[in-house]
């Protein structure tokens, strides 16, 4: 599943991991605020949302299914407070 979201509060309350050693953290931690992809890819981004800021979500974010083969299916569209799934 996938989040894309617009937010007035990016980026200012949003933690990026930067830095640190291989120790410091479990693959696929690889010290430059993405996870370790494959076959030449950059993985996900990194990030946390301290629970004490949080963040707001705009009505119109989308949650997305997406498979292996790339293929994103929408699967649920926040609305008024609320995920409401997509039939």
């Amino acid at each position: 599943m996938v989040i894309r979201f617009k937010s007035k509060d990016i980026p200012e309350n949003i933690v990026i991991p930067k830095g640190g050693t291989f120790d410091d953290w479990d693959y696929p931690f690889n010290s430059h605020s993405f996870t370790a992809g494959i076959k030449g890819r950059i993985g996900v981004p990194e990030f946390t949302i301290p629970r004490d800021l949080g963040v707001s979500i705009e009505d119109g974010t989308g949650i997305w299914k997406t498979t292996r083969d790339s293929k994103q299916t929408l699967y649920a569209v926040f609305k008024e407070g609320k995920f409401i799934v997509i039939k």
